[in-house]
C-alpha cells in the first residue's frame, strides 16, 4: 500500500468561485480505509490510526462540500521522528496537524520550509486542540521520510542529531562459494509500500587461521554468513532536498586485512563527517576470509571482490532515492579497503560505478599468484582429507566444493581456522615474509584481478611522468 491515497486527499476540493474539483482524493482515502480494515500488518493495524483516517475522511467531505478555497498539488516531501510503533500513524498525525484547514495560503503551507518549521513547533510546543493527538511526533530513534509516494524509514544517528542512518539494506543475495546477485530496490518494500531501514543489519562472520584477531576490529551487529548489507548515512534535511540539490556520495569499503571489519565497525563511524560536510556515505559489507576468497579455480574464487562490485552497482543504481548524486560517487577505503579501491580502479568492469577514488593506507603486500594459491590449496585439501571422517566422509565421496557447501556455518569457520595457517607456512618456505599474514587474501586470477593493482597503478603513474 502506498502513502499516496491518504497524503494526496487534502489536495482536492472546490476552487474559489468555481465548480467543484475532482474528489478522487476522497475516493482514494475511502479505499484506503476499507483496505486497512482487513490489513493485519502491525505497522498499519492500529485502531487509533484507523480512527484518525476516518476522522480525516469526515473532515475532507465537509471541506469539499463547503467550497474549499484552493486545490494545490501533493504535499512536499518531509520527515517525522517518532517513538510510536506505527510510523504511519505518526505521519498521518503530522500531516493532519499541518494541512487540515488550509485556505488561501495553502501554497505557502505546502512549501518545504513551512513543513519543517511546523514539525519543529509540534515537537517543541506540543499540539493545539485542532491537531488532535500528535504525541507520537516527539523525537525518537525512528525517522520516517515521505518521499514521493513511499515511506522510507531510517534510524536516528547515535552521534549526530542532524543525521539519519538507513541500515539493514540487503544489497545482494549469495550462496556459499557462489558469486552474489544484486537485489532490486523495490524488493525491500513491505505489502504497505513502506521501506523500513531502521533495524540493524548483520556483519560478515570471520574465520580463523589469521595472525591478528577480530577483537582489534570490532563490529556492533550480529555476525552471520548471510551478511551482504549496506548502510547509508545522510543528513535528514538532505534526504528530502529537491532533486536539483543532490549530494556528493562517498562509497566506503572497510579495512581489516580482507578478514575482519564491516560496515558496522565501531571505529569507522562517518556521522560527524556527514553532519559537517553534508555528503552521503554508503558503507558495504563483503564476505570475509575463507568465505570470501576460498580458491577452487581461476574462475571460481574472489567472491569478495564480486560482492564489492555488486554493492557499488547497487549504490550507483539506488543512491538517488536518498538524494545522492550517482554521477559524483567517490569510491574510498582504508587499509584492505584502500587496496580494494585499487582493485576497482584497475578493473574496467567496475569503472561505471564511481567517478573518483580515495585510498588511505593501502598495504603494499603482494596478492597471491594463481600458481602459489594452487599449491597452498593442494596442501589445504590434503589436511582436510585426513579429517574426512569428521566431515561425514563427503570430502572424498563428492566434489570438494559440494562437500564444503554442505557444512554448517560454524563448522566451516572452524575448519578454515584449522587450515589457514598453511598460508603462513608457505610464505616462510618461499621467503615471502611480507605475506605471512596474508591468509585468505585475494588472488590474481586473470578474471577479477588480472595483475597486482598496486604495481599496475605505479606503472600508470610512471608512464605519465
Amino acid at each position: 500500500m502506498k502513502l499516496l491515497p491518504f497524503l494526496m486527499a487534502s489536495a482536492y476540493g472546490r476552487k474559489k468561485g468555481g465548480a467543484r474539483t475532482d474528489n478522487e482524493g476522497i475516493a482514494k482515502l475511502e479505499s484506503t480505509i476499507n483496505a486497512l480494515n482487513n490489513d493485519q500488518n502491525e505497522l498499519f493495524n492500529d485502531s487509533r490510526f484507523k480512527k484518525s483516517l476516518q476522522n480525516r475522511l469526515n473532515f475532507l467531505r465537509r471541506y469539499h462540500n463547503r467550497s474549499a478555497s484552493c486545490a494545490t498539488g501533493p504535499a512536499p516531501d518531509f520527515y517525522v521522528e517518532s517513538n510510536n510503533e506505527s510510523i504511519a500513524q505518526s505521519i498521518q498525525a503530522y500531516h493532519d496537524a499541518v494541512f487540515v484547514g488550509t485556505g488561501k495560503k495553502c501554497d505557502r503551507k505546502r512549501s518545504r520550509p513551512h513543513v519543517q518549521n511546523q514539525i519543529k513547533k509540534l515537537t517543541t510546543k506540543g499540539c493545539s486542540k485542532k491537531h488532535g493527538d500528535c504525541s507520537s511526533l516527539h523525537s525518537s530513534n525512528r525517522i520516517a521520510f515521505k518521499k514521493g509516494e513511499n515511506i522510507i524509514v531510517g534510524a536516528a544517528s547515535k552521534f549526530e542529531n542532524d543525521v539519519v542512518v538507513f541500515q539493514n539494506i540487503k544489497y545482494a543475495e549469495h550462496a556459499r562459494f557462489e558469486h552474489s546477485i544484486t537485489n532490486d530496490f523495490d524488493a525491500y518494500a513491505n505489502e504497505n509500500g513502506v521501506f523500513d531501514f531502521s533495524s540493524p543489519g548483520k556483519s560478515c562472520i570471520t574465520t580463523g587461521g589469521v595472525n591478528i584477531g577480530s577483537k582489534t576490529l570490532p563490529v556492533d551487529t550480529e555476525l552471520s554468513e548471510d551478511c551482504l548489507y549496506a548502510k547509508i548515512i545522510a543528513r535528514k534535511d538532505s534526504v528530502i532536498s529537491s532533486s536539483d540539490e543532490k549530494r556528493n556520495v562517498l562509497a566506503w569499503l572497510h579495512g581489516g586485512t580482507f578478514n575482519f571489519g564491516g560496515a558496522d565497525a565501531t571505529y569507522e563511524s562517518p556521522d560527524n563527517l556527514v553532519a559537517e560536510h553534508d555528503l552521503i556515505v554508503a558503507k558495504l559489507n563483503y564476505r570475509l576470509g575463507a568465505f570470501g576468497n576460498w580458491y577452487f579455480s581461476s574462475d571460481d574464487t574472489n567472491y569478495q571482490m564480486g560482492d564489492q562490485r555488486n554493492g557499488m552497482k547497487w549504490i550507483y543504481s539506488n543512491i538517488s532515492k536518498f538524494n545522492g548524486d550517482n554521477e559524483n560517487i567517490t569510491l574510498g577505503g582504508s587499509s584492505a579497503g584502500g587496496r580494494s579501491v585499487m582493485n576497482h580502479m584497475t578493473s574496467p568492469d567496475s569503472f561505471n560505478y564511481f567517478n573518483n577514488a580515495l585510498t588511505i593506507g593501502a598495504q603494499a603486500v603482494p596478492y597471491w599468484q594463481k600458481s602459489e594459491v594452487e599449491e597452498i590449496f593442494k596442501r589445504i585439501y590434503g589436511h582436510i582429507s585426513t579429517a574426512n571422517a569428521e566431515l561425514g566422509g563427503c570430502f572424498n565421496a563428492m566434489p570438494h566444493k559440494t562437500c564444503l557447501q554442505m557444512l554448517p556455518t560454524e563448522d566451516f569457520a572452524q575448519l578454515s581456522g584449522m587450515v589457514g595457517g598453511v598460508y603462513a607456512q608457505f610464505a616462510f618456505e618461499k621467503n615471502k615474509i611480507t605475506q605471512a599474514e596474508s591468509a585468505w587474501y585475494p588472488v590474481i586470477d586473470g578474471n577479477f584481478i588480472t595483475s597486482d593493482p598496486l604495481q599496475k597503478s605505479w606503472l600508470v603513474m610512471l608512464s605519465k611522468i
